[in-house]
């Protein structure tokens, strides 16, 4: 989606800019109680760290 958006736009960066977004979502979906399903559908578990 960021690479289109980029694409169409005319605007570099946009795709890094998802990308970061992305990954710093899921890594704070992996501070909470409930993690986040990294591997998913590989890998069934959720992901959590206990601080």
């Amino acid at each position: 989606m960021g690479w289109e958006l980029e694409h169409q736009l005319q605007i570099q960066g946009i795709m890094m800019v998802t990308i970061v977004g992305y990954l710093s979502h899921l890594i704070a979906d992996t501070l909470t109680p409930s993690g986040v399903k990294w591997f998913y559908p590989l890998h069934k578990r959720s992901i959590k760290l206990h601080f």
